[in-house]
């Protein structure tokens, strides 16, 4: 299945404050979901709220809007990440 990419501006000004490299590295990975279907590393936190989950331990943190929707809600690190999901679950409630 691929998969349309929608981006909240949260998302967008998270993704902004990110050096050129690892901005590229958020991007191969979003190319990867809508040509070829694949998540990779990720993970359901509950409640319809997902994270994408990259090896230098930035997230994303996502949902799904119908059948072939991703909708980017935003973006952080392991280390605030108890803040983060509370920040997303909170973006979701609003979106839906």
């Amino acid at each position: 299945m691929r998969w349309e990419i929608y981006k909240t501006s949260e998302y967008m000004k998270w993704f902004e404050t990110l050096h050129k490299d690892r901005q590229a590295q958020v991007v191969f990975r979003l190319q990867k979901i809508t040509t070829e279907g694949y998540l990779g590393n990720s993970k359901a936190l509950g409640c319809g709220l997902f994270e994408l989950k990259f090896n230098d331990g930035m997230r994303v943190y996502f949902c799904f809007s119908g059948k072939q929707i991703i909708l980017l809600l935003i973006g952080g690190d392991k280390h605030g990440q108890k803040k983060d999901i509370q920040k997303a679950r909170k973006l979701k409630e609003n979106y839906f």
